[in-house]
């Protein structure tokens, strides 16, 4: 039997690093996969990927082609459980092999949506726990309880459907159980269901892992039908087919490290493992490097004029170049690229045979892509220009690679790549701002020899930009090579986001867990919230709660009364708001954070809520007051992530309401665009009974940091 060279599992929320360890010790276990990744990782015929969890959310999901060209190189690659049946379901013809239930669910049509197998949980240092139910593990939990007689099986059924109306960044416990509390369940078999979960071993998820474990082991019995390695070359249905090679399989793949480049510069450029890709070097270059639009031309005019000549022996640029030499005098020209000017008289001729705009008319809507005074120039020089950004606009044509092949050798390409590298080291989040944006694109235009609005189509085209959303978002994720580009500094970017002090706030949130932006909304805006909530007031639901409970994801919860408002149209918008979001992560450090839900907690006299904390995927809790008057929030700093057994005994020996020593009075800000953001989810927190006769309001958002991917 053969054995595989290398085998990666990619293993997160469904099965521990540990649980992977103890099925193949010679496996290398990597966290939830994620698009850019595996084609990065080195592979060679015969080794062997078990695709388990995945991401999504925060970033791209594994591509279908990316697991394609594995499979092309002779990689064997299993699927199950997660992202992992998912992509299996989708690629078994092409010889990705799943197994498991969910595998078969997604295969047959039994199981359609995405959000089955979606989940949230924490990041790699807490072993990326769970903190909300899959779909799939809901159902058979439920399921099992009912056959087993813990709950019968209309509540089973509705816990299901409780679970499935919910984002599934709500289908926490307690989220769960309420929705399935408002749907009729009655409190004694939704607790009954409670104690059986906590009793029960992992779901079908897990199960499907470790099935998917065994079928790559090459030594079992359950794995003696599946551990063949694949046949090198693409097969769809068992009959070869051939992998094409597009702009964007080859976007994907990492540049091998040119021999060729100095010492110093190749050192520079770091390891070839998790090296930037061939896009992002050359978005570096365009924002960055002063020569990289006559550089752009004349490598575009070169791929043009070959394609009117005899193909070379082979693709090396050498080789190519010669070819070239037959209609372009190559003899002195610039290290990185050929003279402009002989390129052009070569290729003003041949534009007819390359189904090019030989004349102004035959251009037409085209003439937008040059500048006025370009337009002016005779056709032999001005039709070049023209062809060169519009073979550069053709989503058909890989431009780039042949860019990167002349540029092993220069130094702007290394310095790009140590560019790259440092950025990354920074991790500094993207420049979302829409007045900075604005700004930077602005003051980068007009670098770049923006004189009026009419350039700006020839000037992005130049720079390797097919129009300016894709400007906007190079600058947006290069915000050092924007702010350098602008001759700003990329602090400038961070300080414009008004009325805020972040390091302070940084400070006082990795400290206390809190953090007050003051007047970071408009007051106006709020107050438009309250008058929103005020009309809405009636449709608000009643929760109480009379128990003490230790939810699964770890939250803890007793009791309370108080009345619960939907979010309206204006917090839903608001949570989302570019300024709130770019404050929060700045102050928390935290920059994925993503909302998670919201609403209006409303309290009318006597109303309070007990010791508890929030669910454990609610990274962040924002409270917003909409009225003037609201019931103080205590809190215990002190406790922070204590067990929620521990909080019980708090509980037991203080009462719902402990005021004493080691625990805080903190006061929400009044009503004037303040927000008090604090890490619910961690530190207990409370509220005595309201003693105001109207009613209060209090604005609530929850916002989560989905690090590690949610699938």
């Amino acid at each position: 039997m053969t054995h595989t060279s290398r085998l990666v599992v990619t293993a997160g929320p469904t099965i521990s690093a540990d649980d992977v360890r103890r099925v193949l010790p010679e496996a290398e276990v990597r966290g939830p996969v994620a698009a850019d990744q595996v084609l990065r990782w080195e592979w060679d015929a015969g080794d062997t990927l078990v695709v388990i969890d995945g991401v999504f959310l925060q970033s791209r999901a594994v591509r279908h082609k990316e697991l394609l060209a594995l499979l092309d190189r002779g990689v064997t690659v299993y699927g199950a459980s997660s992202m992992g049946a998912l992509r299996a379901a989708e690629l078994e013809a092409f010889g990705m092999r799943g197994v498991g239930e969910v595998f078969r669910g997604y295969r047959d049509g039994v199981l359609v949506g995405d959000d089955e197998v979606a989940l949230t949980h924490a990041d790699a240092e807490s072993a990326y726990r769970p903190t909300s139910w899959a779909l799939v593990d809901l159902r058979d939990t439920a399921g099992r309880a009912a056959r087993e007689g813990a709950i019968d099986q209309l509540t089973a059924r509705t816990i299901v459907e409780a679970a499935k109306s919910l984002p599934f960044t709500a289908r926490d416990d307690f989220t769960i159980l309420e929705a399935a509390r408002q749907r009729g369940c009655r409190a004694a078999a939704l607790d009954s269901f409670r104690a059986y979960c906590l009793a029960q071993g992992p779901g079908v998820k897990h199960r499907d892992a470790l099935s998917a474990l065994a079928a790559a082991t090459p030594t079992s019995d359950t794995g003696a039908a599946h551990c063949s390695p694949s046949p090198a070359g693409l097969r769809y249905r068992g009959a070869p087919v051939r992998l094409a090679t597009t702009t964007h399989l080859r976007r994907w793949t990492p540049t091998s490290t040119p021999s060729a480049a100095p010492e110093g510069e190749r050192e520079a450029a770091g390891p070839e493992q998790g090296r930037p890709r061939d896009d992002e070097v050359l978005t570096q270059l365009a924002l960055d490097w002063p020569e990289y639009p006559a550089f752009q031309r004349s490598v575009a005019a070169e791929c043009l004029l070959l394609q009117t000549l005899p193909q070379p022996n082979n693709g090396a640029v050498a080789e190519q170049r010669r070819t070239l030499s037959s209609i372009v005098d190559i003899s002195e020209h610039d290290p990185t690229h050929l003279a402009w000017e002989p390129l052009a008289r070569a290729l003003g001729p041949r534009l007819p045979d390359l189904g090019l705009p030989s004349s102004p008319s035959e251009a037409g809507d085209a003439l937008t892509l040059l500048r006025d005074t370009e337009r002016d120039q005779p056709w032999d020089t001005a039709g070049p220009l023209l062809a060169v950004r519009l073979w550069l606009g053709d989503p058909r044509v890989d431009w780039r690679t042949p860019l990167v092949e002349r540029l092993q050798t220069c130094p702007a390409y290394h310095r790009a790549l140590a560019a790259l590298a440092d950025a990354r080291a920074e991790a500094g989040p993207p420049v979302n701002d829409p007045t900075v944006l604005r700004d930077v694109c602005r003051s980068v235009l007009v670098r770049w020899g923006v004189q009026q609005p009419s350039d700006i189509p020839a000037v992005l085209r130049d720079h390797g930009f097919t129009d300016i959303d894709a400007m906007v978002s190079a600058l947006r994720t290069h915000p050092r090579s924007a702010a350098k580009a602008s001759g700003t500094r990329k602090a400038e970017a961070t300080q414009a986001i008004p009325h805020v002090d972040h390091r302070a706030a940084r400070a006082d949130w990795e400290r206390n867990g809190r953090v007050l932006l003051p007047a970071v909304l408009d007051a106006e805006r709020v107050k438009a919230m309250a008058t929103e909530a005020h009309e809405q007031i009636g449709e608000a639901s009643l929760y109480e709660r009379d128990d003490v409970v230790c939810h699964r994801d770890g939250s803890f919860a007793s009791p309370a009364h108080y009345s619960l408002l939907p979010a309206g149209p204006l917090l839903r918008q608001l949570a989302f708001d570019e300024e709130l979001l770019t404050a929060l992560r700045e102050a928390t450090g935290t920059p994925r954070l993503v909302p998670q839900g919201g609403s209006v907690v409303v309290y009318h006299h006597g109303d309070f809520q007990g010791l508890h904390t929030d669910t454990a995927g609610a990274t962040v809790t924002v409270g917003i007051a909409l009225s003037e008057r609201l019931p103080p929030m205590w809190w215990a700093p002190s406790l922070r992530g204590a067990a929620p057994d521990d909080l019980a005994k708090v509980v037991a020996d203080k009462g719902f309401w402990p005021e004493c020593a080691g625990f805080e009075r903190l006061r929400h800000p009044p009503a004037d665009g303040s927000v008090c953001a604090f890490a619910g989810s961690t530190i207990p927190h409370w509220r005595t009974p309201y003693s105001g006769e109207e009613a209060g309001l209090l604005a609530t958002l929850s916002y989560t940091d989905p690090r590690g991917g949610p699938r």
